[in-house]
């Protein structure tokens, strides 16, 4: 088994898990997804301590960002760097989903990461300050609260016991490590990965098997992170293309885009077919006669009234004017 495949088994179990190990400065550490109420909690006392910071006189993000581009730390040219960046970023990935031959995507996987970096590296200049301002330091509480409650030991105990600790903790740099890398697997993984994930083998016995006995994540579908979501979401695809009767190759379920093509042909088809068969269903208007409870072949409206009454066939008096 090559290096992918074991990245791309270690991925599909953390999801599935909802848990990743990682090490720092000699340590091991176990990230846990929050429970949808540790979210909300977090949420909470985020608007509590953005209401203290600004009745305290912490001057707010808005404010903040204006003064920058007053003193030309920040302006409107860099703000649309970032927009330009990440908008070639997608571009990109687009174009890779296109590509055939490894050389070529490899060559663009390389201006992918290039650009990544040079666009993370714009949002930490923009955000050096951020911190400074109302919304930072409530969001830093946020954070640190839910990894008093989502970060735990290679004993599974968790390392603070408040977020005080996590605030007080005298290793800050750990801490700032520790923050960036368990907000990173907050975040859902791409939707090419989850894409991938959800046709493959690997995952759709999984799938298959747990899918209608609630044990899909082990949890409650409430508490799942947004890659399990995204996930169920599109093994719910892949599940209706596999058992589709005009199921497209294999060639082409594998290839996004392609897949991505022939969903659209298919939605458009059954739109049309849908139309073409309740054209003559249509929402009456005033004068209408409306027939009902007769065959799909004689349903239609007759224009006119009491006259047209007449001309309806023997036995078909259930008339709704």
């Amino acid at each position: 088994m090559d290096m992918d495949d074991r990245e791309f088994v270690r991925i599909v179990d953390e999801i599935i898990s909802g848990r990743k190990i990682i090490t720092n400065n000699g340590s091991i550490y176990i990230f846990i997804q929050p429970y949808k109420l540790d979210r909300e909690l977090a949420n909470a006392f985020y608007e509590i301590k953005l209401e203290e910071a600004i009745k305290s006189g912490v001057i707010p993000e808005d404010e903040l960002m204006k003064r920058l581009e007053e003193k030309g730390i920040w302006t409107e040219d860099d703000e649309a760097d970032i927009d330009r960046l990440l908008e070639r970023i997608v571009s990109n990935r687009k174009i890779r989903n296109k590509l055939q031959l490894p050389s070529r995507k490899k060559k663009v996987d390389e201006t992918i990461e290039e650009l990544t970096k040079e666009y993370y590296g714009k949002i930490n200049e923009k955000y050096r300050s951020y911190n400074l301002c109302a919304e930072g330091v409530s969001s830093s509480y946020r954070d640190y609260y839910l990894m008093s409650k989502c970060i735990l030991d290679s004993d599974e105990n968790k390392v603070w016991g408040s977020v005080d600790e996590v605030m007080g903790d005298g290793d800050s740099d750990n801490v700032l490590i520790l923050k960036e890398l368990f907000l990173k697997f907050l975040q859902s993984y791409e939707v090419g990965t989850i894409r991938k994930i959800a046709r493959s083998g690997y995952f759709r016995g999984f799938w298959s098997i747990n899918k209608n006995i609630g044990g899909l994540f082990r949890l409650h579908m409430h508490d799942w992170s947004a890659s399990q979501i995204e996930l169920s979401r599109w093994s719910g695809i892949y599940d209706s293309v596999y058992k589709d009767l005009h199921r497209p190759p294999d060639s082409v379920v594998e290839d996004d885009a392609a897949l991505d093509e022939w969903l659209e042909e298919r939605h458009n088809k059954y739109q049309a077919d849908v139309l073409e068969r309740s054209g003559k269903y249509r929402l009456p208007v005033s004068g209408d006669v409306i027939l009902v409870g007769a065959d799909s072949q004689d349903l239609r409206i007759l224009r006119g009234g009491e006259d047209n009454k007449k001309k309806l066939p023997k036995g078909r008096n259930d008339i709704k004017e």
